[in-house]
């Protein structure tokens, strides 16, 4: 099975589990955009339209569209060289760009960005308790849910900018 390649143990059939266990915490999590039709956003709205400008950022610098630097984002003009007041910004880059470059308008594509990070940290979570905590999968499970949705994730969404922090799970694993 594909999925024991993460830990061992787990199957397909374990990871649609989990999946089910996340969508649970994660229609909590995120029940102002999901109940809204993506219409409105969790958290300080000044925070994700920063957040949406500099995916915007990097979608025109990799699309070849910016007209300044890669490392100048126009948010901090004049200063110069200020990617590095904004570092987390890449690492939601390349799934943003990707949902752009597939037709989805700016915020929807940070909003479903945001939250599959979820998915991959709860995810990753699971793999390594299952892996290096050798756990039983109900509480590698019931550690994803504190993982991904604890009060440091609800406070990711006033500041979604650090949504890769959830892929700390998967980089332990590497």
């Amino acid at each position: 099975d594909a999925a024991s390649v993460l830990a061992p143990g787990l199957t397909m059939r374990r990871v649609a589990v989990v999946l089910i266990v996340w969508a649970f915490g994660a229609v909590y999590l995120f029940s102002v955009p999901v109940f809204s039709g993506f219409r409105l956003m969790s958290g300080d709205l000044g925070d994700w339209r920063l957040g949406v400008f500099l995916a915007e950022h990097w979608r025109m610098v990799f699309d070849g569209t910016a007209s300044w630097p890669w490392r100048q984002p126009p948010y901090f003009a004049p200063a110069a060289d200020s990617i590095a007041f904004t570092d987390p910004s890449f690492g939601l880059a390349i799934p943003y760009v990707g949902l752009r470059w597939a037709g989805l308008d700016p915020f929807l594509s940070f909003q479903i960005t945001v939250i599959a990070y979820s998915y991959a940290g709860f995810l990753g979570f699971v793999a390594l308790a299952l892996r290096v905590g050798r756990v039983s999968m109900a509480l590698a499970t019931f550690g994803a849910l504190g993982f991904a949705f604890s009060n440091m994730n609800l406070v990711k969404l006033i500041h979604p900018i650090y949504a890769p922090v959830s892929l700390l799970a998967v980089l332990a694993l590497l």
